[in-house]
């Protein structure tokens, strides 16, 4: 799940600095930081679990 995250989040950057669209712009960053937000979390569950997260996140 953290490459599917991490690959929408590097997309989304692609898409926020391409656009001349200021609501396309609000949009993928909004996805930027939910994406993080969720990486995040599921880094935090591994971590409580004794595993370790597959990257840094």
């Amino acid at each position: 799940m953290a490459i599917h995250h991490q690959h929408a989040v590097e997309l989304s950057f692609i898409v926020r600095d391409r656009t001349g669209e200021e609501d396309v712009r609000t949009l993928a960053q909004g996805m930027v930081e939910g994406q993080r937000s969720e990486m995040e979390l599921m880094a935090d569950m591994l971590r409580r679990h004794r595993q370790r997260p597959p990257c840094p996140c």
